[in-house]
């Protein structure tokens, strides 16, 4: 088949050293000429991604590849033909555009120089972060799976049998007794040490994988510790045993997961429970953006770096994944778990990446256990653990359990059964926020509203708020204009309307109907000639939070309920980043530039190019 798409560039005004990211100059400092540093090149060409987003995963994956190659055809040869003898370990990756080798100082000078190179930086190591120390005493084996409802599913029948799942973590011990006919052979990668059969030297992948699918749910198998124990799993390990994952195993890992799945290996989703603290890297978006093309959902921690705000880590905080923060037995958010927001940067702050329009940010996602979780440890043993690893694959089995009832929904649609329908414990109020995200997964819930394959499956895709005073806020004593874009996922609905509903205190709905017609499947309508009409009460504290619900109907019975949430009044910030694409400058209410204070512990000073995570720019 002969496929012609766009092709994006990304525009590099800077040249040379500026190509060098910090940490790998300050790594070349203290290299002799002859010693080879190991790197990774990324290529300024990138794929059209919006362009062959809809292609079938074989077809996808066959074009990026050949992308790729072809992108980095001529600068190999450059490797190849002027520096033989000064490189070594070639590996061209196709995940991202790029590719990792081992250079001297000479090579890395020469290739920064290049128009076609966006930027070079070292193959650095993601430690796992410390497993937080954990209550000896367990209150009970399951209290976690019980606490999100995993067992009302198995009553209902639904236990995420037939789903396959992906994990990237230590490795898994599949011979536990928890785990032992889960693994779907032959699908076992290690970038790592190069073993052929799934193993686990650490414990923490054979840990996260527990809490995914470990037991038999209502069978007679004592130890019942993961959420959809129906699942099968497929493994990368892209950790060694000490935990240090090297960032050019994290991308083999991506890339041979996206190969199974463009091979017929129907994998939904691939749970991550690693991160960075660098909480504006875009390493690895590319990776994360071509899973989702393939139809892979992306799970991801979002770090043990609490309870501060602006610590959510990457890929976690990525808008184009879902990211879990960590909760306790009785509900409380874990100190350590990382909070949002999200950088207020490109490409977080870019629409066209949300999964929800009220999204703006927020992070984590979504929460889940994390604190005292009682899983299997190779060898046969179990333990418990704490930490954001071991909240990620609650929801990593919640979406197995989901595709079981409905395999033909979308990321989109998943991600958003599960906020919609997290718990909302009173210590977090008013959600969604930066400490628990929309709540603490609910599975049961989310499984409840889940449709059936041949219903309709009809939700908010996007709305817009236009105030009537014109200036872009909705301000107390205002009256306001909602328009929404409902879109169909499902079987064809006929005689579609849409009711919009609030419990604020505070909002007045003047016309709260709307009629959307039929909608076929894939289709969508809006109500931009007939908005909702509402009010805010004068006396509403400037920045409250209104949720607003869209009860949708369709004729035979169908309704369904999506939800997002405005803000009444302009809420002050202390600073912003003004982004310019290539360059990035904060900005603080004080008029100071770079950072609010001395500390730098608030705002990115000055970033050029964007790309580069070192400020130069400094407060004084």
């Amino acid at each position: 088949m002969s496929m012609v798409y766009g092709v994006l560039l990304s525009v590099v005004i800077n040249m040379g050293m500026d190509k060098i990211m910090p940490s790998l100059k300050e790594i070349m400092q203290n290299t002799g000429p002859d010693e080879k540093i190991a790197i990774l090149v990324h290529m300024a060409e990138k794929p059209d991604f919006e362009a062959i987003k809809n292609l079938p995963p074989k077809e996808y994956v066959e074009y990026i590849k050949n992308f790729a190659e072809n992108s980095q055809r001529d600068i190999i040869n450059y490797l190849k033909t002027n520096f033989s003898n000064k490189i070594e370990g070639l590996n061209p990756y196709w995940i991202f555009n790029g590719f990792y080798v081992k250079a001297t100082k000479e090579v890395i000078e020469e290739l920064a120089k290049r128009e076609d190179v966006e930027y070079i930086i070292e193959d650095f190591v993601i430690q796992l972060e410390e497993v937080k120390p954990a209550d000896p005493t367990i209150l009970t084996p399951t209290w976690n799976v019980t606490k999100v409802k995993a067992d009302s599913c198995w009553n209902a029948g639904y236990t995420g049998a037939g789903v396959i799942i992906g994990h990237m973590d230590t490795g898994v011990d599949i011979n536990h007794p928890a785990l032992q006919g889960k693994w779907l052979s032959p699908y076992w990668y290690d970038p790592i040490n190069g073993q052929p059969n799934p193993y686990d030297d650490n414990g923490h992948g054979t840990h996260t994988m527990g809490t995914i699918l470990g037991g038999d749910g209502n069978g007679p198998f004592a130890n019942d510790i993961g959420v959809a124990p129906g699942a099968k799993f497929v493994a990368c390990k892209i950790c060694n045993s000490g935990g240090s994952c090297p960032s050019s195993a994290i991308h083999a890992g991506f890339q041979q997961i996206a190969t199974w799945r463009s091979q017929g290996v129907l994998i939904v989703a691939a749970s991550n429970s690693w991160g960075s603290t660098a909480t504006t890297s875009t390493e690895f978006w590319q990776d994360c953006t071509n899973w989702r093309n393939v139809g892979i959902f992306p799970v991801f921690s979002i770090g043990n770096s609490g309870p501060n705000p602006n610590t959510a880590g990457t890929p976690g905080n990525f808008p184009i994944v879902i990211g879990v923060g960590a909760t306790d037995a009785n509900d409380n958010i874990a100190s350590f778990s990382s909070r949002g927001p999200a950088p207020n940067q490109a490409p977080w702050n870019q629409t066209q990446y949300w999964m929800r329009p009220d999204w703006n940010r927020t992070k984590p996602d979504i929460s889940a256990p994390g604190v005292n979780v009682y899983s299997s440890l190779p060898g046969g043993s179990y333990g418990n653990m704490s930490g954001t690893s071991m909240a990620c694959p609650h929801v990593t089995g919640a979406i197995a359990i989901i595709n079981q009832k409905n395999s033909a929904l979308d990321v989109p649609t998943i991600y958003n059964l599960l906020l919609d329908w997290a718990d909302k414990p009173s210590q977090g109020a008013p959600y969604p926020n930066n400490n628990y995200g929309w709540g603490r997964l609910n599975v049961y819930q989310a499984l409840l509203h889940t449709p059936t394959p041949n219903m309709p499956n009809v939700y908010l895709e996007s709305y817009t708020l236009q105030d009537a005073g014109g200036n872009g806020y909705w301000d107390p004593g205002e009256t306001a204009y909602i328009r929404v874009t409902l879109r169909n996922t499902g079987a064809n609905a006929t005689n579609v309307n849409g009711t919009l509903r609030t419990t604020s205190p505070y909002v007045t709905i003047q016309d709260s109907t709307s009629s959307f017609g039929n909608i076929p499947q894939g289709g969508s309508a809006n109500n931009n000639n007939d908005p909702y009409i509402v009010v805010a009460a004068s006396n509403t504290p400037v920045g409250t939070q209104v949720t607003f619900q869209v009860y949708i109907t369709a004729d035979g019975g169908y309704s369904n309920t999506s939800s997002f949430t405005v803000v009444i009044g302009q809420v002050g910030q202390d600073w912003v980043d003004h982004d310019c694409g290539n360059i990035l400058l904060t900005v603080t209410k004080w008029g100071s530039i770079g950072y609010l204070a001395s500390t730098q512990a608030a705002g990115h000073g000055c970033r050029y190019p964007i790309t580069n995570t070192a400020t130069r720019l400094f407060y004084g």
